[in-house]
């Protein structure tokens, strides 16, 4: 799995790393490219305010374990088209960073990976452009312009990669065990799940209820 910065620190900020350490001993493999790292660890040590110093040493914790690998990818053409796929009154709409966009290219290099992407808009880019182009029209109160002949290029370039938000991987991790020292652990997962949310995970409280009848 190649994560992106959103989900590193979700997971991170709802004290959930420790999912990533299970899974890895189940055979779980974990990568992130430098930009990732960059953002989830050098620019965050770098603040003076210091108020992202733990998240950013804990996923550095885990590149020290070997429970995640850092490696080299080049996402920026993904992230021209993605960012040029959407235009208002002709001007894009900026919508993928650098770190989404490598992680992408790097699951597109490797093959059969899936991509952690807390970030909705991503997600959704990839998922659901239409209606991704209808939630930007209410956010701007303007028609949005629709370049199907960069998205087109984007999908042709990205394929078929499985997204995933740390949402999932927790409830994964459930299913393999990862809760079962706790007295509820049902209620336990979905407090996680609560706990994500709020950390930035992009899960919705539609989807919250399904895992309430889901397990």
């Amino acid at each position: 799995m190649i994560l992106d910065s959103s989900t590193l620190i979700s997971l991170s900020n709802s004290c959930l790393l420790k999912v990533m350490e299970f899974l890895a001993r189940k055979g779980a493999r974990f990568e992130i490219p430098q930009s990732v790292r960059e953002e989830s660890i050098t620019r965050p040590l770098q603040l003076r305010s210091r108020a992202h110093d733990l998240s950013a040493l804990s996923i550095q914790r885990l590149i020290d374990r070997e429970v995640i690998t850092v490696s080299e990818a080049n996402g920026n053409n993904l992230m021209d088209l993605a960012n040029h796929v959407f235009y208002v009154k002709g001007r894009p709409i900026h919508l993928v960073d650098k770190g989404e966009a490598d992680a992408l290219a790097l699951a597109v290099d490797v093959k059969d990976y899936l991509v952690g992407i807390d970030e909705r808009t991503t997600t959704s880019l990839i998922e659901n452009p239409m209606g991704l182009k209808e939630h930007l029209e209410k956010e701007f109160r303007t028609h949005v312009m629709f370049n199907e002949e960069n998205y087109n290029a984007f999908v042709a370039k990205v394929g078929k990669i499985g997204v995933v938000r740390s949402s999932e991987l927790v409830a994964f991790a459930y299913e393999q065990g990862f809760f079962n020292e706790w007295r509820d652990k049902r209620r336990v997962l979905l407090a996680s799940l609560y706990r994500l949310k709020y950390n930035g995970c992009g899960i919705t409280f539609k989807e919250l209820d399904e895992y309430h009848n889901l397990f």
